[in-house]
C-alpha cells in the first residue's frame, strides 16, 4: 500500500540478534468497501447529522491550504499523547499540502465539525502503487500513458485511510465516537460511488484501544503488523 514499508521476515531475527528489541507495533486494517455499515453505526451517524449543532462535510478545494491547515492541526491534537509523537510543523504542513494534492479527491476527505468548529477529521487517498504497478519505475516511452490509463480511464480499486482523528477533548465522548462513524459512513459511500473495492486503514498504535475498536466494529480486519524496535545506547 502507498507509503507503507515492507521488510522481509528475515529482518526480526538479525534486528533481535544486534540487540535490538521491540518498541511497539502499529496495525494495518483491511475492509470491504462494499461491505456495509453496521446498522447501528448508520442510526447513529443518521441522528448525529440530523442535529443542528453537528456538520460533516467534504473537503472543499477553494479553501483547499486552509482546509489541509484544520486537517493537520486536528491530527496534531488528537495524536499529541500517543507513543512518539511529533507534531508537524509550519514547513511539513506546506509540503504535506502540495505533495498530497494531485492525489486528493474532496469526496475521500471528510471533516466533522460541532458548534462551528472543526472536531475530526479522516483523509483517504488512492493507492497510488496500484497505479504504478508493474511500470519498473520507467514512464517512458510508454508507462506514463498507462499510468494515466489506470488513474483517469480504468480507475482505482484500492485506497489508503492515511490520517483520521478527533480532538482530544471529544476523545472517549459519545459526540467524538459518533462523528467518527458518521465521516466513515460518508466516506463509504464516496468509495463505492468511484468502484473502489478495498480501503486500507493504517497505521494505528497497537495501544490506541478505542480507534482499533471503532475500525473493528466497522468490519476492519488486522492484516499486517508493523514493529518498531529500539536498543539502548548508554
Amino acid at each position: 500500500m502507498m507509503m507503507m514499508g515492507f521488510s522481509p521476515p528475515y529482518v526480526a531475527q538479525q534486528l533481535s540478534a544486534l540487540g535490538f528489541h521491540k518498541a511497539v507495533d502499529l496495525v494495518a486494517f483491511d475492509r470491504p468497501v462494499a461491505d456495509p455499515l453496521p446498522p447501528a453505526v448508520k442510526r447513529l451517524a443518521a441522528r448525529l447529522t440530523d442535529s443542528d449543532r453537528v456538520v460533516v462535510r467534504q473537503l472543499d478545494m477553494s479553501r483547499y491550504a486552509d482546509e489541509l491547515k484544520t486537517v493537520i492541526e486536528i491530527f496534531n491534537d488528537a495524536w499529541s499523547e500517543n507513543w512518539g509523537f511529533i507534531p508537524f510543523t509550519e514547513a511539513e504542513m506546506d509540503h504535506a499540502a502540495r505533495s498530497m494534492k494531485p492525489l486528493i479527491r474532496p469526496d475521500f476527505v471528510w471533516l466533522g465539525e460541532t458548534d462551528g468548529e472543526a472536531a475530526c477529521m479522516i483523509v483517504c487517498l488512492p493507492n497510488l502503487n496500484e497505479a504504478i504497478s508493474g511500470l519498473n519505475g520507467e514512464l517512458l516511452p510508454f508507462g506514463w500513458a498507462r499510468l494515466l490509463w489506470r488513474l483517469k480511464v480504468a480507475g482505482l480499486k484500492t485506497g489508503r485511510v492515511l490520517l483520521m482523528g478527533v480532538r482530544k477533548r471529544h476523545h472517549r465522548s459519545a459526540l467524538g465516537t459518533v462523528l467518527l462513524y458518521a465521516m466513515l459512513d460518508r466516506l463509504q459511500m464516496s468509495l463505492m460511488r468511484a468502484g473502489f473495492e478495498r480501503v486500507e486503514m493504517s497505521w494505528v498504535l497497537e495501544t490506541n484501544l478505542p480507534m482499533r475498536r471503532v475500525i473493528e466494529e466497522i468490519g476492519g480486519r488486522a492484516y499486517k503488523t508493523y514493529r518498531i524496535y529500539e536498543k539502548e545506547i548508554a
